[in-house]
Formats: C-alpha cells, structure tokens, sequence
C-alpha cells in the first residue's frame, strides 16, 4: 500500500493477513518517523511582462497543505520592475530581463523553499489622445496637444498631415 503522509510526526504500520487453511492470522508493526519535506516550486507570471503593465506571479507548490507564505523579490537582471513582496504583484518598469525569486517561509511540515526564474520585460505600445481644437479658422494657428499613456517616455512625438480638402 501507498502512504501519504499530511503531518510531522510518526505512525504505527500495520501488516496483516487473515491466515487460510495452512496459515494462521499474523500481523507485523513498524513505527514509521514523518520529518518536515522540502516543497518543489514552480513560478509563472500570468500573462506577458512589459513596460508600465502590470502581472501577478503564481507559485504552485508540491506541499500537500501548509508550507508557510511566499514572499517575492527580484534579485538581479537587465531590465527593471517593481515587485509586492507579499502578493506577488510585478509590475514592469524598463525593457530587459529580470530574476524574481519566490520562497515559502516553511512551517512545522514543510521547510522553506526557493525559486528563482529569468522573465523578459518587453515593450509596450503607448496610446496616444490628440486634445487639440477640432475647428479651425483659415489663417489661424493651432498649437496641437497630445497626451501619451507613456508619460515622459516613448519617443518624441511627430505630426504630420495626412491630407483633406483644407490645405
């Protein structure tokens, strides 16, 4: 038989059988010693990193139950982002790589655990609004607005005309 053991601690084996006509019942015991176990980890992000988006990390563990919290840090990389040490939260803040490394605290069954994976930050595409006048008078001038989800980033912008009957 299988044994699955969900705590620290011991228990008593129990082997039997119920005898046949050439044997009589018997039975066999060992004391089996449950000590803490180290969890596996997996690390994921839930969708694509990139600049100014953020992403949530998800840890999967092999501990059947327990092994304490999972905090998160980023360690190292070319790339730069900003992680919630406590949910896992990642949010991307320049073009490159980063190491974010999960670790369980561990508990009365399962001792702390890490792991540390490689995660690409990428480009992101701004959305740019033109605010400008929507009328304008010939021989007048328009000085044109335009607002970028990139903030002070993503290039300086051009303008250019494409064209229509007023010029």
């Amino acid at each position: 038989g299988m044994i699955t053991p969900l705590g620290v601690g011991s228990i008593t084996l129990v082997a039997s059988t119920f005898g046949d006509v050439n044997y009589t019942p018997t039975a066999a015991h060992q004391e089996i010693i449950i000590h803490p176990a180290t969890p596996q980890l997996t690390l994921e992000l839930n969708r694509r990193l990139d600049v100014d988006a953020t992403v949530s990390a998800v840890v999967k563990t092999s501990a059947v139950k327990g092994g304490g919290a999972v905090h998160y840090a980023i360690t190292a990389g070319t790339g730069n982002a900003e992680v919630d040490a406590n949910t896992g939260s990642v949010k991307g803040l320049k073009v490159g790589t980063i190491i974010l490394t999960a670790t369980t605290a561990g508990d009365k069954n399962y001792y702390a655990s890490s792991i540390s994976k490689t995660f690409t930050i990428g480009q992101n595409t701004p959305i740019l609004s033109i605010e400008s006048a929507t009328r304008l008078g010939v021989g007048d001038t328009l000085s044109a607005k335009v607002k970028s989800t990139a903030g002070e980033g993503g290039g300086a912008i051009r303008y250019s005309i494409l064209g229509g009957s007023g010029l």
